[in-house]
């Protein structure tokens, strides 16, 4: 599966970044990767205030600020 993806991404011209195994035991990964995407975008940090909502749709991380918000 790596190969397969890294000829791809070669392909295509799309740098493939791949966590290391330990890192891929929980969601750390996924969060790192939607903050990889979030830094790529210049999207300026959240407060420190923002609330923790386990039960929040994935919808609710966005790159588009307009749909930020999660009732």
């Amino acid at each position: 599966m790596r190969q397969v993806a890294a000829e791809r991404c070669a392909a295509a011209g799309i740098t493939l970044r791949i966590p290391t195994p330990r890192l891929c035991t929980d969601n750390g990964a996924m969060i790192a990767a939607v903050g990889d995407l979030l830094i790529a975008a210049d999207t300026p940090p959240s407060s420190l205030a923002l609330a923790a909502d386990p039960s929040a749709p994935l919808t609710a991380a966005s790159l588009n600020p307009e749909r930020r918000s999660h009732p």
